[in-house]
């Protein structure tokens, strides 16, 4: 999985954004944009603050596959009530 695919769903197939006639772009697609910007960065430590919960299910299935794949090269932290998201962590704190 590449960056890029987390926002192949915010295009059709002659890549032309798709917004069902909204002029802005919707909770999950500003939380895949976001999302992409975190990882493109070359930082050693990533804070995620409920990174999945305005994804849909196959989106939030790509970002938590791709934390799996870069989760040896660096410390995630991840504050989430979503326990499918806590299942990849190697530590988790309840409060």
């Amino acid at each position: 999985m590449t960056l890029l695919d987390i926002l192949l769903g915010l295009y059709n197939d002659e890549g032309r954004k798709i917004i069902d006639g909204k002029s802005e772009f919707s909770g999950g697609e500003r939380q895949k944009i976001a999302l992409v910007r975190l990882f493109i960065k070359t930082a050693d430590i990533l804070l995620l603050d409920e990174p999945t919960s305005a994804l849909d299910v196959m989106s939030k299935e790509r970002v938590m596959d791709y934390l799996q794949d870069i989760k040896q090269d660096k410390i995630i932290i991840i504050i989430s009530h979503d326990w499918e998201i806590a299942e990849l962590c190697d530590k988790v704190v309840k409060i």
